[in-house]
């Protein structure tokens, strides 16, 4: 039921690669249809026409700050916050989502560069459902304590859910 996914992977061109070929694989049957379009956020257009935002669009990305960049870019040039229903799954969430640098001498924190980054893009889509995938949910859970005044606040998640792993696993 979402117009636009975006898959937010770890910093690697080869699981880039890999998570647009296994869209591609789960989704052939719409592809085929010109219903879903999957692409990696660093080879999309910069002009996307109007019946291409009308497809599903299932957009990977690579936790990095020039591939979150043009991210929050897209997402800017095409409002999608005002007209699509979009879904970020975070995958590898522990490892390159969530993270806070501590200030030297000082009891504050600072989101780090793709924390903030996955941080903004929440941001600017209202009522757009986060995900985070992790084989160690653990590390989501164990985020510091804010106290009120703070500008940060942790990111916990609001319920952990755990799946069936594949036999490849």
């Amino acid at each position: 039921d979402f117009d636009i996914v975006f898959i937010l992977t770890k910093n690697s061109k080869a699981l880039v690669q890999q998570t647009v070929t296994r869209m591609k694989k789960e989704f052939k049957i719409f592809i085929d249809k010109y219903e879903v379009v999957v692409t990696d956020i660093m080879k999309a257009n910069t002009h996307i026409s109007g019946y291409q935002l009308e497809q599903k669009n299932i957009i990977v990305s690579k936790k990095e700050k020039s591939n979150m960049n043009k991210l929050l870019e897209f997402i800017k040039n095409y409002s999608i916050n005002r007209s699509k229903k979009c879904l970020i799954i975070d995958d590898e969430a522990d490892t390159t989502g969530i993270g806070y640098n501590k200030i030297k001498g000082e009891d504050e924190f600072t989101l780090r560069t793709i924390s903030s980054k996955v941080n903004e893009m929440r941001g600017s889509l209202d009522g757009c459902v986060f995900v985070e995938v992790t084989a160690t949910p653990y590390a989501l859970y164990l985020q510091p304590e804010f106290n009120d005044s703070s500008s940060l606040q942790a990111i916990k998640p609001m319920k952990t859910v755990l799946v069936p792993y594949g036999k490849e696993y």
